[in-house]
């Protein structure tokens, strides 16, 4: 009886671990994902290169001088955006993590802007599960709960891990400008 007992508590103990879960092992459950034309952007995982394999182009920015390469270690803000038909589909940010140097198409992309004011943005991405365009502040914080921070002009939402955040841009009018998840670069 003695040695049953003895079997079946450490089996118990596995079982009960594996329905509550281990705290340590769950990761981290609200990754923001965007997703446009059903190419999922995962940010601080996704390469540029997966971007352009499905029919991107690179459209470099205006403001900043063209990026072709990121040296080791390093991070830039937004220097380019993704094109295809005519259309910006975001900006983006990215992050090469390895001690060499690499092309813009082989780092980690960190960030990506959806931008709502001009048609000539793609407006469809989602974030977080949803299309945000054309939805209000009070709309959107009924499908996302309440924001962890909320700004004159932006909420914002962060992961548990608090490794990630969705930020959500406004007008005066409270007329949605903007969406973007990122990863924070230091966590990489």
């Amino acid at each position: 009886m003695k040695n049953i007992i003895k079997k079946i508590i450490p089996i118990c103990i596995i079982g009960v671990v594996c329905l509550i879960g281990f705290p340590a092992l769950k990761g981290d459950k609200d990754i923001p994902l965007a997703e446009m034309e059903g190419i999922k952007i995962e940010v601080g995982k996704t390469t540029v290169k997966e971007v352009l394999d499905k029919g991107f182009t690179i459209k470099d920015s205006e403001i900043y001088e063209p990026v072709k390469s990121i040296p080791g270690n390093k991070y830039t803000l937004s220097i380019a955006s993704f094109e295809k038909d005519g259309k910006e589909y975001g900006s983006f940010s990215v992050a090469n993590t390895s001690a060499v140097e690499k092309n813009i198409e082989d780092c980690l992309i960190t960030s990506i802007t959806y931008y709502y004011t001009h048609d000539s943005y793609y407006q469809d991405a989602s974030v977080k599960g949803i299309v945000p365009k054309d939805l209000t502040l009070e709309q959107l914080k009924e499908k996302l709960g309440t924001p962890d921070d909320e700004y004159d002009d932006e909420i914002v939402y962060r992961s548990e891990s608090k490794k990630y955040t969705s930020r959500f841009g406004f007008d005066k009018d409270g007329k949605l400008t903007k969406s973007k998840v990122e990863v924070d670069e230091h966590s990489l």
